[in-house]
């Protein structure tokens, strides 16, 4: 597959933004999230798993949002994607970066609804309200969460209270 040249990634970022429009980049390949990072992307639609990114890129990431999509690569046994998926994510989220669930679905056998593997990989990288965060998005969107009820501190806990929860 081509790539975009610099210069005309550049241009593109540079047009949405002027337009007001967010910058969302599929990175794929080494040196590719480093790519979409420099030209100015405001968010990585995948946590970057082809390489263990450096800490001056992780550094110049930590702005941005990347849509977690970590139980793609995982596999029985483990897979190097997973590994250096989530080595990424816990050091863009010790940085300062935005991570939020996310899963390729319609790309795969992907299952409709909560994705309870995306849950738990998550919560190897956050807990408490950092991964309610990622999960439910911010806590004052959430009428239950605003209230003063039992919230979940961690992905199991989380995942079971999905599982639980009604449509009113």
């Amino acid at each position: 597959m081509a790539l975009l040249p610099d210069d005309v990634l550049l241009a593109l970022v540079g047009a949405a933004h002027a337009a007001g429009l967010p910058v969302l980049v599929h990175a794929e390949g080494t040196g590719q999230a480093e790519r979409a990072i420099d030209a100015g992307a405001d968010t990585l639609v995948h946590v970057p798993w082809t390489e263990e990114l450096p800490a001056g890129v992780i550094a110049r990431a930590a702005h941005m949002t990347w849509i977690s999509t970590l139980a793609i690569h995982d596999a029985p046994g483990g897979s190097a994607g997973l590994t250096l998926a989530l080595a990424n994510a816990r050091r863009f989220a010790a940085a300062g970066g935005r991570l939020v669930y996310g899963t390729d679905m319609g790309n795969g056998p992907t299952p409709v609804g909560v994705n309870e593997r995306e849950i738990e990989l998550l919560g190897t990288v956050l807990t408490g309200e950092a991964l309610r965060r990622a999960v439910l998005g911010p806590v004052d969107a959430v009428p239950a969460l605003a209230a003063p009820l039992p919230v979940p501190e961690t992905a199991s806990a989380l995942i079971a209270w999905l599982s639980a929860s009604t449509r009113l």
